[in-house]
């Protein structure tokens, strides 16, 4: 299954992702849990976390787009030649940005760690089971307090091993604490995991600045995507094809090659194109 998103820079504040959701009966989603159940967490959350009963009582759940084809609710891909896509990530125009090359400043904010961010919100893990609209979406079946009760309202952000009962924790079994939400009512993502920048997370509702090469943790974000609705499956082992030495540019008067690849060589402070998929 592919996933199409549409990056773009605008004046926001560091990066906003856009996305589009429908509606469905909780047993529709239950049931589409229940027929693409593939490994031990999936039975956990429909035996602990998604019961038949739905514990929110609105009978409702909002599921984007890509989660819809995962979950076979949705079969129609969008696909991107049609202009259609499952979200539009737009990355400030204003923001200084590390690319991953070299050292990275301490104002800078790590472009790919921003992007993957906002990927992993469009991908259906956001959580926003107290917001003013009322929608319940998939992950907010695994909301919890530290001790085993569902939360279902903004409270504090104080840590899973307390016993506050205004807190909010990720867990697939409710008694398992595995990762504290950012349950403040402050319009910071809320949903999205508290920020911490000793160890960063990319789904931390603050990207901490200087910090490079934080990446979806296969840990608490992997597990969302596996216990929503997404079945993960192992990659197939790379193999490697030796080929003979070639160079597909050689601007050097002797280097053989002709035409759009070859001579004259490039002089200092100038620029040039190479067509690289028209190459032999």
């Amino acid at each position: 299954m592919r996933v199409y998103i549409y990056i773009t820079l605008g004046d926001v504040g560091l990066g906003q992702s856009s996305w589009g959701y429908s509606y469905f009966s909780y047993s529709s989603f239950r049931n589409a849990l229940v027929a693409s159940a593939a490994d031990a967490n999936d039975t956990t959350t429909i035996a602990d976390s998604v019961p038949i009963v739905d514990p929110y009582g609105n009978d409702s759940v909002g599921i984007v787009d890509p989660l819809q084809r995962a979950l076979g609710l949705s079969t129609t891909p969008c696909l991107a030649s049609t202009g259609c896509y499952d979200g539009t990530i737009t990355i400030s125009n204003t923001a200084p940005l590390y690319f991953r090359t070299g050292e990275i400043s301490s104002n800078q904010y790590d472009f790919f760690t921003v992007a993957e961010h906002e990927t992993y919100e469009i991908l259906g893990t956001a959580s926003y089971c107290c917001g003013s609209s009322g929608t319940v979406f998939p992950t907010d079946y695994f909301r919890y307090h530290s001790d085993g009760t569902r939360s279902f309202a903004f409270g504090t952000n104080d840590p899973c091993s307390s016993s506050d009962s205004t807190n909010a924790c990720f867990s697939i079994d409710g008694m398992h604490m595995l990762q504290q939400y950012n349950n403040l009512n402050n319009d910071e993502d809320t949903g999205d995991w508290v920020y911490n920048c000793a160890r960063p997370l990319v789904q931390d509702y603050a990207i901490c600045s200087g910090t490079a090469g934080v990446d979806i943790s296969p840990g608490a974000e992997i597990l969302v995507l596996d216990v929503v609705g997404y079945t993960l499956v192992p990659l197939s082992p790379l193999e490697f094809y030796p080929v003979n030495p070639w160079r597909v540019v050689d601007t050097r008067s002797f280097g053989g090659i002709t035409g759009a690849f070859g001579p004259p060589f490039i002089t200092g402070g100038t620029a040039r194109d190479f067509p690289i998929p028209a190459g032999s």
